[in-house]
């Protein structure tokens, strides 16, 4: 009695150390599948997009043409998202959830969904669009202010927005229609400090936005800005003649990953063995 007493202590010891590596695991594959799953959604989204009805894709882009009409000569109005969060522009598509568009940031290895509204959801899913600032569907005196997390548990996001340097070029995707920006500014302001994001006339600029510094706490905002260039050849036609060269830190991130996930699973499979070798000298007993 005793010994099985001491075996299923055993036993739940190693099961509880299993639960342990499990949930240890989860975060880091959750955020390898993120980046392996927006990039297979991409496509799907884009081309759905762009096999709707035209005059459907045409209207949307008018309200957006629109909106941001109406922005240009008012003042910032303009909430942190990650304080308040931000719910402006919601007529622009008949169901606010949609993804709108898509962005890529070659330099980072990232593929990240765009929704209007800066909403604690959408900032969750991916990138959103700060209202009373401009929707991306480029034109002259725009400014698009994406918001982003600086990482969350379940996607890197913009944890190394502060990588991009002048010359990076950055892409917005909706529907066949590619967007191409390269950066050429970066800077550190308050949380309220809207001055920054005003529209400069005759530009047509994205800013991506960010929680500042990389370690907690974060009580400035990061600001990436990129203007708008010819419309270069489609990154994904660029990757078939050049290689893009990927963030140092992103790239030691991922070997990070990579090493903890594999020390990870031989953990768990030397645990798993223990408690299946336990089980059965329990029944031999």
């Amino acid at each position: 009695m005793k010994k099985d007493s001491k075996k299923n202590k055993k036993i739940f010891g190693y099961i509880i150390i299993l639960l342990g590596l499990i949930i240890l695991a989860f975060p880091i594959a959750k955020r390898f599948y993120s980046d392996i799953e927006n990039k297979m959604v991409y496509e799907k989204v884009l081309k759905s997009q762009a096999e709707e009805d035209k005059e459907i894709l045409d209207e949307v882009e008018k309200r957006a043409i629109a909106y941001n009409e109406t922005i240009k000569d008012s003042d910032i109005s303009m909430t942190d998202p990650f304080e308040v969060g931000d719910f402006g522009s919601k007529s622009i598509l008949d169901n606010p959830d949609d993804i709108f568009a898509y962005i890529e940031i070659p330099k980072l290895g990232k593929v990240i969904p765009i929704y209007l509204d800066a909403s604690y959801d959408h900032i969750a899913w991916g990138l959103g669009q700060v209202s009373g600032s401009s929707i991306p569907v480029g034109g002259e005196s725009t400014r698009s202010v994406l918001a982003g997390h600086r990482g969350w548990w379940g996607d890197t996001m913009l944890l190394y927005a502060d990588d991009l340097v002048n010359g990076d070029l950055i892409y917005i995707k909706r529907a066949d229609r590619t967007l191409t920006y390269k950066v050429f500014s970066k800077e550190v302001i308050g949380p309220f400090d809207w001055e920054s994001l005003r529209i400069e006339k005759g530009e047509d600029i994205i800013t991506l936005l960010t929680c500042h510094p990389f370690f907690w706490p974060r009580p400035n905002r990061l600001l990436v800005n990129a203007r708008r260039v010819e419309d270069e050849k489609n990154p994904t036609e660029n990757q078939k003649t050049e290689k893009i060269e990927v963030s140092e830190n992103v790239k030691i991130t991922n070997y990070i990953y990579v090493g903890f996930m594999i020390i990870d699973f031989i953990l768990i499979i030397f645990v798993v063995s223990r408690i299946i070798k336990l089980i059965k000298n329990r029944k031999i007993s």
